[in-house]
């Protein structure tokens, strides 16, 4: 689960998506709920998840727009599933994959 929530983190473009709830369920379902600065900021982070070897889907369930300070900002709901990834070691200590 640990690789999952960093890859959900990590692709998080810096100061234009901002994560308000942040939900892990037994089933391995992520559900994110928050704000963007704009819709290409939202549609690169989801693209850039969607390209990860950890992440199985992104299922965007809403987008809408939002004031806040006076600024019109994405806010999004989506769910991210996550897919089992086991990188190949051999046996001098290299990975494949």
């Amino acid at each position: 689960p640990v690789r999952y929530i960093d890859e959900i983190v990590t692709n998080m473009p810096q100061n234009r998506i901002w994560v308000e709830t942040f939900t892990v369920s037994a089933n391995g379902k992520i559900s994110l709920s928050g704000v963007a600065l704009d819709n290409q900021a939202f549609v690169s982070y989801v693209e850039k998840l969607r390209l990860s070897k950890y992440i199985a889907s992104v299922d965007t369930r809403r987008t809408s727009r939002r004031a806040i300070g006076g600024l019109g900002l994405v806010s999004f709901e989506c769910s991210v599933t996550a897919q089992e990834y086991f990188e190949n070691i051999n046996t001098n200590g290299t990975t494949n994959g």
